[in-house]
């Protein structure tokens, strides 16, 4: 390969690089610097996200739990009213449908 056909080659993809908007982590490219494998930033971001959608779910769970548990107590008080409420949540959610 000559020179000139070197730079022609640096010269198209210096200008196809301006199209491609690619953002690199800086974890990543410390990782390749270390001579490491790529990857391992990807599954820690996986294994990170696993983690943190568990606990999510927990607490919506928990919430879930607490909604049920407070809605079977006032429905012990308030048998009219939670009624009304159920009536009332099952009408809006037809109509958001």
């Amino acid at each position: 390969m000559s020179v000139n056909s070197l730079v022609m080659e640096l010269d198209s993809m210096a200008k196809l690089s301006e199209k491609c908007n690619i953002q690199v982590p800086m974890e990543v490219l410390s990782l390749i610097d270390d001579g490491k494998n790529p990857d391992e930033f990807t599954r820690d971001v996986l294994n990170s996200c696993i983690a943190r959608n568990q606990v999510t779910k927990g607490k919506t769970d928990a919430f879930k739990d607490l909604r049920k548990h407070i809605l079977e107590e006032l429905e012990q008080t308030f048998p009219d009213e939670v009624d009304k409420y159920r009536k009332l949540r099952a009408s809006s959610a037809a109509v958001s449908c």
